[in-house]
């Protein structure tokens, strides 16, 4: 469901924040302390997403998640701003990818660098026979 301007006018910041979740990933054991990585999301549309973690429990009876902490959500460093990649792409989208770009790309520029050192050396070789 997309929600319309006027669905969110009279909403609040909070819960602007937690309305509309773009994911929800499957949750991610924590054995050590650490660096913890979470499943990858993809965003289908341009947007802020908030982050949001949670911290929980197996519970002991009943083996369902029993949450012990849950984050804020709105914070700016868990924000995320996502733009549309063609729309605010530097270079034209040709349908080439950029490997072979810059695989050509270096090809002439080294083609010219050696084209520059053959007549340099040329024209060292017929001023030498002057």
């Amino acid at each position: 469901m997309r929600w319309t301007e006027d669905d969110l006018a009279g909403l609040g910041e909070k819960a602007l924040c937690e309305l509309q979740p773009v994911a929800k990933t499957a949750r991610v054991a924590i054995v050590a302390s650490g660096r913890i990585t979470s499943p990858a999301v993809t965003a289908r549309s341009e947007g802020t997403i908030h982050w949001v973690e949670d911290l929980a429990i197996e519970h002991e009876k009943f083996g369902d998640p029993l949450e012990l902490h849950r984050g804020i959500c709105g914070l700016v460093e868990e924000t995320t701003t996502v733009r549309d990649s063609e729309a605010h792409e530097r270079l034209p989208q040709t349908g080439v990818a950029r490997s072979i770009v810059i695989t050509v790309s270096n090809a002439i520029i080294a083609a010219v660098v050696c084209l520059g050192l053959v007549l340099r050396r040329r024209s060292k070789s017929v001023g030498a026979a002057d």
